[in-house]
């Protein structure tokens, strides 16, 4: 195949998938950005030897060679979320002594498949030590979608945040001591949405007790964008031709949102509206650590420690222009920073063709007293296969993973029950090297 006809290709690869650009359910972070660190677990930030080091560790595009183009998409089955226990209605952290309790409360979020895609270029100068790159990813991104009518209407029907983040990168390669630096600019460009209903105590409305029943005052929509900066580095170190040794760092980006509001009155004083409203969200930063280590010509081993920032993440907050008639939208959060561990391993069977296999433990950083239904989420067990296919200037890459949510027991002053979830992912990366 000649280059034009492979670049048609990839080009005709990113249109297609690009249509169904969106996010992961229970996750605010998607890791899985290359199908070949996916089949490693992720554990990448050693080994970095492809043109997705962008995202994992992008210091290591200086030890590549030449022009490459990647693309490629994870397809990811929205967890199939279910709970089990009570929960209230009508109430909010600023009053959670009202509302009325529900006993019993059987719910399962509606199940999705999304394609996220990503993109890579890369080339290296032949005569400099230095390497520069471009990809487009969705990183940092959340949906859940719960029954309209159900227990959590109040809370939640849906909510999503879909962002894309462009970064261009320059590294450089020092060769005498088998180093090399990267440095990046990231520019993240995120949709809001929010869905839910407007419940309260009728005991404020009626007077009587409380807890004996819940009005339904009406439905707030919201829908936003955003943007922000940030920046990200990395060093690779190969000290040893069997050993490797990588660092990365991305920083926090804080999206400032500006959107429309609109409130649907059913009952009560809160007459409808349309306006604007404001919502700001901080993206963690994040650091990794890898090694990658070959104990023999065919056999290649990683593992990455990963610390993320969510600490930065006290609420979600939506702040209505004066035209509200309904008070701020606001839901504290105070997530704590949260720890990964990623082990991979890679067998060569032949020049063409290679296997993998690879394990993920993922902390979760959401604490019990906040835990909710907008983002149910739970330490996960993450376990993942794939393979490579090589012939002339074209690799393939497939990986599967299944993501095991540990049981999430929840006992707050919203809810008090389980919540059970599971997910899977396939992902794919064409990638030509000219």
């Amino acid at each position: 195949m000649n280059n034009k006809g492979v670049v048609f290709i990839l080009f005709f690869y990113l249109l297609f998938f690009a249509g169904f650009t969106t996010v992961w359910g229970a996750g605010f972070h998607i890791h899985e950005q290359s199908a070949k660190a996916m089949g490693m677990g992720n554990a990448f930030t050693g080994l970095a030897d492809d043109p997705s080091a962008l995202f994992y560790n992008p210091a290591g595009i200086a030890f590549q060679k030449g022009t490459q183009i990647s693309l490629g998409c994870t397809a990811i089955s929205v967890p199939n979320t279910k709970f089990r226990g009570s929960t209230k209605l009508g109430n909010n952290q600023a009053s959670p002594a009202l509302g009325v309790s529900l006993e019993h409360v059987r719910e399962k979020a509606k199940r999705d498949v999304f394609l996220p895609p990503n993109f890579y270029v890369v080339h290296s100068f032949e005569n400099v030590p230095v390497s520069v790159g471009l990809s487009l990813n969705a990183i940092y991104s959340l949906s859940k979608r719960w029954d309209s009518e159900g227990a959590f209407q109040d809370e939640v029907k849906d909510i999503s945040i879909r962002a894309m983040n462009l970064q261009p990168t320059v590294a450089y390669r020092i060769d005498k001591y088998h180093l090399a630096f990267a440095v990046g600019i990231d520019y993240t460009y995120a949709t809001l949405r929010l869905k839910k209903s407007v419940y309260a105590d009728r005991y404020l409305f009626a007077g009587g007790y409380p807890g004996q029943a819940a009005e339904h005052l009406g439905d707030l929509e919201y829908d936003g964008d955003a943007d922000g900066w940030g920046y990200n580095f990395g060093v690779l170190w190969k000290p040893l031709d069997s050993l490797s040794l990588g660092l990365s760092y991305r920083s926090r980006i804080v999206l400032n949102a500006d959107g429309n509001a609109d409130f649907t009155r059913v009952f009560g004083p809160y007459a409808g509206f349309h306006g604007h409203g404001d919502v700001t969200i901080n993206l963690p930063d994040s650091w990794s650590f890898g090694v990658a280590y070959r104990p023999a010509k065919a056999w290649t081993l990683t593992c990455d420690v990963e610390r993320y920032g969510w600490s930065s993440f006290k609420k979600l907050e939506a702040n209505f222009d004066s035209r509200a008639t309904i008070p701020d939208y606001y839901s504290e959060k105070d997530w704590e920073d949260s720890w990964a561990f990623r082990f991979g391993v890679q067998y060569d069977v032949s020049e063409c063709f290679s296997v993998r296999a690879g394990y993920a433990y993922d902390r979760t950083p959401t604490p019990e007293r906040t835990l909710g239904p907008e983002l149910p989420d739970a330490d996960r067990d993450n376990y993942t296969v794939g393979f490579s296919y090589r012939h002339g200037h074209v690799t393939f890459d497939m990986a599967y993973m299944l993501v095991v949510f540990r049981d999430r027991h929840v006992d707050n002053a919203i809810q008090t029950g389980t919540y059970e979830s599971k997910a899977y992912l396939l992902g794919t990366n064409l990638t030509y090297a000219f």
